[in-house]
């Protein structure tokens, strides 16, 4: 299950009541964001006596959090538990560890190969994310539920193969007693009714935590973007300042700021400075902007993980038709459907992990230059045709329907030729991009391998189908050796689709320790200065452990943020900050 649904229209989001900024001079804390992440926060600092105010920059709640699928990534959580399921820690640090940072990991090293910083930070999630889940669930500010797949009773499967234990059943969601009007609306319902009927989607999680919220007394202003952080003579976070459509402002915060924004997908500058490689779009929220990065940095931040974000591939000549793109590639549907390059060789197992897929585009060669910065998706009409209505069909149209960025030929040839021919169409878009003279030649004897691959059930070059995780966005085919794995039809026609690298959001930002606290380059905490979600350097590094890694942590280090900045010492000169 990817971390986004589909056709989910921004239009349904729940409205709240934003208050104006108008006469608040000052508060005990300053949450920015209204995503899972920051909403965590504010409960929390909430729930420790502190009067919260919230700003967010857009017209309504929730940010990337409220379009996403909804789940949470929280080892040894307490669905496991019930069924007797208890994830060994030393495994599981060792999984997020030789993913995160697969440069530096020794499993016989004291931290794995980690700075300290990084070893306690992934085994502090380890050890409080189930702790979080279940005083929210005992506290009724989100209720949670373990997220199925039809067919399997141990929760969804892991993603990775990493060699250490990554025991299934890790994923939650927000539990819902009967879907709201505009998801039983959505057409994804009913693959979310197949996952077991009681599990929402990301705006029910959002929807439950700002209702936690609204109990606690947290306001929340709308339209509001924080342009800086007010500090003290001794650096601490005292306050923001901000605008909005009446105006800038300036808002004192007692206790401490904490940011719980999004990344930066959306600012193309700081996409190029930081970005490991280009994306052509992404599934996060315009809003995305990046906003803390300049921020913290004025306010004597470390910025970490700055090459890194959640990863997919996006259609480029889709994604180049809007701003947001509301889904992403899960999985690559069918057996019979490869990923090739401008040579027609395959370079990825197309099976893996959304995260994985969209590095593949990044791999550079001799001379420094990206030959995979645009892929192809091929596909025959055996995939074409099927009927499957699961999400992770994306963005393989329905069958029957024929969408303009599908590339058809009714031979391989003529494929071959109406790709180039797409190319040259698109130009300067892709910056043109070409195939290479051997592509017809490559994709022909790439696909004369696959079908040996398919006879015997080994894919002999990138493992596909070998983990039984990689078979369950297919549906099972009785008697194939592998199920990922089939035989191009001999006959067209033949499908293919440019890709591009993509996010789901970018995951560099201010480091911060487990408290939450941003770091200066010293390691010194910013007193007063918070960070959580996709806004900051994030704990997995490379990583994407497994599904909802993007909103397990973002909830746990909301979490911790919150109760934390609720202990800071009211300062009185934030009273002046408003001055």
């Amino acid at each position: 299950m990817g971390n986004f649904r589909s056709h989910r229209d921004l239009g349904d989001r729940p409205e709240v009541q934003g208050n104006e900024t108008t006469g608040i001079t000052a508060t005990d804390v300053i949450v920015v964001g209204t995503g899972s992440a920051a909403l965590s926060a504010a409960v929390m600092a909430a729930r420790g006596g502190a009067d919260v105010v919230m700003l967010e920059v857009a017209d309504k709640i929730g940010g990337t959090s409220w379009r996403s699928s909804g789940g949470y990534w929280i080892p040894n959580n307490r669905n496991q538990r019930e069924r007797g399921v208890s994830m060994d820690r030393d495994a599981t640090l060792k999984h997020m560890a030789v993913l995160g940072y697969p440069d530096r990991f020794d499993e016989n090293a004291p931290l794995l190969g980690l700075t300290q910083r990084e070893y306690d930070l992934i085994a502090e999630f380890f050890d409080i994310a189930p702790k979080v889940i279940d005083e929210y669930e005992a506290e009724g500010i989100l209720k949670s539920t373990q997220m199925d797949y039809p067919g399997r009773d141990d929760g969804m499967p892991h993603y990775y193969n990493s060699g250490y234990d990554a025991t299934n059943g890790t994923v939650l969601g927000a539990r819902v007693e009967e879907f709201a009007e505009s998801v039983a609306s959505n057409p994804s319902a009913e693959a979310m009714r197949q996952l077991g009927g009681r599990q929402g989607d990301g705006a029910d999680m959002v929807g439950q935590l700002a209702a936690a919220a609204e109990r606690l007394g947290v306001q929340i202003v709308l339209e509001t973007r924080v342009t800086g952080v007010i500090q003290d003579a001794d650096g601490a976070a005292i306050g923001v300042t901000a605008s909005t459509p009446d105006g800038p402002v300036r808002i004192g915060a007692r206790q401490g700021v904490v940011f719980g924004t999004g990344g930066f997908s959306h600012n193309p500058v700081h996409a190029k400075a930081y970005l490991r490689g280009p994306i052509v779009g992404s599934c996060s929220v315009g809003t995305a902007q990046g906003d803390f990065i300049d921020i913290a940095l004025e306010a004597g931040a470390e910025l970490g993980n700055m090459r890194e974000a959640w990863w997919t591939e996006l259609p480029v000549e889709l994604a180049k038709t809007m701003s947001e793109t509301p889904e992403l590639m899960g999985f690559i549907p069918g057996a019979s459907s490869i990923i090739v390059n401008a040579s027609g060789e395959r370079v990825v197992n197309e099976k893996s992990m959304y995260n994985e897929r969209g590095k593949a585009h990044f791999v550079a060669d001799e001379n420094g230059e990206l030959p995979n910065k645009y892929l192809f998706l091929v596909y025959d009409d055996a995939v074409a045709g099927d009927e499957l209505v699961w999400p992770s069909r994306w963005p393989i149209p329905p069958a029957g329907v024929r969408e303009d960025y599908v590339i058809v030929g009714d031979t391989l040839e003529e494929l071959a030729a109406n790709i180039e021919a797409r190319l040259t169409k698109l130009g300067a878009e892709v910056e043109n991009f070409e195939l290479r003279s051997d592509f017809l030649d490559g994709l022909k004897a790439t696909l004369a391998l696959y079908a040996e691959f398919a006879q015997g059930g080994v894919d002999r070059d990138f493992g596909r189908g070998n983990d039984s995780n990689q078979w369950y966005s297919e549906p099972l085919r009785p008697g194939a050796k592998n199920n990922c794995l089939a035989a191009f039809r001999e006959e067209g026609p033949y499908y293919a689709m440019v890709l591009g690298a993509a996010t789901l959001d970018t995951k560099g930002g201010p480091v911060t320790d487990t408290s939450g606290r941003v770091l200066r380059p010293s390691g010194e905490p910013i007193p007063g200065l918070y960070g959580a979600g996709n806004c900051i350097a994030s704990p997995a590094g490379e990583a994407y452990w497994g599904g909802g890694s993007t909103l397990g942590p973002a909830l746990v280090l909301g979490y911790m943020a919150g109760k934390n900045v609720a202990q800071e010492p009211r300062r009185t000169a934030a009273a002046q900050a408003a001055a």
